[in-house]
C-alpha cells in the first residue's frame, strides 16, 4: 500500500508540475508535511494544543481534498476473483437505492461507526458528500462510561437523513447487570432507526464457559428490553475462535481490514462487513471505521421500528 501510494503521489506531483509548475508542487509538498490532528482518549485535542498552522483555511481545505483524492482508492475494497460480494472497487450496490430499504430512503450500501474519537462531526457535510446511509454511534461501555458525543451524533445524523443506531462496547469482566443498566439509562428505542449493536472484541482471559454464558445472558436482556434482536459485532478471527455455531439467529457485522471479505468457518452469513478503520469521510476530521452491506443484505434486517 505504501509503495502504491508513493507511486501515485509521484505521478500527481509530475502532472501538477507540468500544468502549474510552482504552485502545484508547493501544495503537494505542503500536504505531505502537514502536522496531523492529535487525538486523545477524550477526542481531538483543543486547538490551543495544536501547532500553529502554516497556511490559511483555504489552503488546508485544498490539501484535504487532494489527500482524499489520493487516498480514496486505497480505503475501498477491490474485487477479488473469489469474492462474490464485491463489484469492482466498491461493494455491490454502492450508491444504488434498494427498493425495500426504509421506503426508498437508503441511497447507499455504505455506513460508518463513530464515537468521541471522531471529535465534532459536520453531519451536514457527511450527509451531502460522505456517500453513506447509516451510522452506528457509540453510547456506552462497561458499567459507567457514557460517550459524551452520542446524543449530538444521533440527533444531527437524524436531522440530515442518515439512519442511526447505537453500539455499546461489551466488557467481559464487568457484570452484565451493570452494563445493561448503563446502556438502558441512555439508549432509548424511540431514538433509533437501527437495532442496537453489541461490540464484542475481547475475552480478557475470562473462562470460555463463563464468557459465553454471560454474553448470552446480556444479549437476551438487550433483546427483551428493546423488543428486537441486537446486531452483533466482532472481528473475523475472534468470531472463528469463540462463536462458531453460536448465535446463529442473530445478524452480524464482521470486521476484516482487507480487500477480501471475511470468512466465517461455520459458514455463517453476515449482514455487514467493516472493511477499514482508516476511512476518510468529508465532514469527519479524523479517520473513521467504514462498513458496507454484504451481497443482497438490506438495512431492513437491522430495522428497529
Amino acid at each position: 500500500m505504501i509503495h502504491r501510494f508513493c507511486l501515485r503521489l509521484i505521478a500527481i506531483i509530475a502532472l501538477l508540475a507540468t500544468c502549474f509548475p510552482s504552485r502545484a508542487v508547493a501544495d503537494v509538498v505542503a500536504l505531505t508535511t502537514t502536522t496531523p490532528v492529535t487525538v486523545t482518549a477524550d477526542g481531538p485535542a483543543d486547538a490551543k494544543d495544536q501547532p500553529r498552522a502554516s497556511s490559511d483555511d483555504r489552503r488546508r481545505k485544498k490539501q484535504d481534498q487532494l489527500m482524499h483524492q489520493i487516498m480514496a482508492p486505497d480505503i475501498m475494497p477491490r474485487q477479488s476473483p473469489n469474492d462474490p460480494t464485491l463489484d469492482g472497487k466498491r461493494p455491490s450496490g454502492f450508491g444504488v437505492a434498494a427498493a425495500e430499504d426504509f421506503d426508498h430512503t437508503v441511497k447507499s450500501r455504505e455506513g460508518i461507526d463513530v464515537s468521541h474519537y471522531q471529535g465534532r462531526i459536520d453531519w451536514e457535510t457527511v450527509a451531502r458528500d460522505g456517500g453513506i446511509s447509516y451510522v452506528y454511534c457509540k453510547a456506552t461501555e462497561g458499567a459507567a462510561f457514557v460517550d459524551n458525543t452520542h446524543m449530538y451524533n444521533i440527533s444531527m445524523a437524524h436531522k440530515y437523513g442518515i439512519k442511526v443506531g447505537i453500539y455499546l462496547y461489551y466488557r467481559p469482566t464487568v457484570s452484565v447487570e451493570e452494563q445493561f443498566r448503563n446502556m438502558t439509562s441512555v439508549v432509548r428505542k424511540s431514538e433509533q432507526d437501527l437495532v442496537p449493536m453489541i461490540d464484542i472484541e475481547e475475552d480478557k482471559g475470562v473462562d470460555e464457559h463463563k464468557f459465553i454464558a454471560d454474553l448470552t445472558a446480556f444479549i437476551h436482556m438487550v433483546e427483551k428490553h428493546y423488543g428486537k434482536k441486537p446486531l452483533l459485532y466482532s472481528g473475523e478471527y475472534f468470531y472463528n475462535r469463540h462463536f462458531q455455531g453460536l448465535f446463529q439467529n442473530y445478524q452480524w457485522m464482521i470486521a476484516r481490514y482487507s480487500t477480501t471479505s471475511p470468512t466465517l468457518k461455520d459458514g455463517k452469513s453476515y449482514l455487514m462487513w467493516q472493511y477499514t478503520d482508516k476511512g476518510r469521510i468529508p465532514g469527519i476530521p479524523v479517520l473513521v471505521d467504514r462498513s458496507c452491506l454484504v451481497g443482497n443484505g438490506s438495512l431492513n434486517a437491522a430495522k428497529m421500528k
